[in-house]
């Protein structure tokens, strides 16, 4: 699951659930998006 947390004071803003687990370092964001590569050869897209 990846959790999203204010950087104000620390409460939950959102929350979603991976299908795999997500590769060591294998986040970026550009563009108001979030990539992440997972341990089962996906890339999720999370964003605008």
């Amino acid at each position: 699951t990846l959790l999203a947390v204010s950087t104000a004071d620390g409460s939950e803003v959102g929350r979603c659930r991976l299908p795999a687990p997500p590769v060591f370092d294998g986040m970026a964001a550009a563009g108001g998006r979030l990539l992440i590569a997972l341990e089962n050869g996906r890339l999720v897209c999370l964003g605008e």
